[in-house]
């Protein structure tokens, strides 16, 4: 039961992992969008963390 536990948890941290760094490329990609087309994408992307907030 124990290893079957530990290893659960293993898996979770990958995926965890997985998707932080999914966040950030994501969140890289909106950025050099709103650098380059301005002030819409940034109500976008601000609209989007709230949704994920809650």
């Amino acid at each position: 039961v124990f290893l079957c536990l530990r290893v659960h948890l293993n898996d979770l941290k990958k995926e965890n992992f997985s998707l932080k760094l999914r966040i950030y490329f994501l969140e890289e990609k909106i950025q050099q969008k709103f650098d380059q087309s301005g002030d819409g994408v940034h109500r976008a992307v601000s609209g989007t963390r709230v949704l994920l907030h809650n």
